[in-house]
């Protein structure tokens, strides 16, 4: 049986493997259609990650969270990610219904915007603190 602290490092090579291929989609400047859902796809596997790998390192410190929400919020109280990290990935979470809409070229060209210029850099940042703890 894998500890909680294996289990937060393995599941943190996931979070890092799906983040730079959202890292590469971002570098876009134009998108095909494909390439749009392609994007969007990308950044909710990367964000499920995210709060799944918080979860982790939460639960490793003794928490006991299940909610994406709860989690979010513990990590803040935990001082695991910023106020603003907080206020993001719960703007994020919220947003997921409209970002799943890539059939609606006006929801998707919204949710583009949203990934590349809020929610990647956020992604980002909690990454790099969270790399820091291994």
């Amino acid at each position: 049986m894998v500890d909680k602290f294996e289990r937060f490092k393995l599941r943190l090579v996931n979070f890092q493997t799906s983040f730079d291929n959202l890292n590469d989609a971002c570098q876009l400047q134009t998108y095909s259609a494909l390439e749009l859902a392609g994007l969007i796809k990308t950044f909710e596997m990367t964000f499920e990650l995210t709060w799944k790998t918080l979860k982790d390192l939460l639960e490793h410190e003794g928490y006991l969270e299940a909610s994406p929400r709860a989690v979010i919020r513990t990590s803040l109280e935990a001082n695991f990610i910023s106020a603003e990290e907080c206020e993001r990935l719960l703007e994020a979470l919220t947003n997921r219904n409209v970002l799943t809409h890539t059939y609606d070229s006006a929801l998707a060209e919204k949710s583009m915007r949203l990934v590349k210029n809020e929610y990647y850099p956020v992604l980002s940042s909690v990454l790099q603190k969270l790399s820091g703890r291994v």
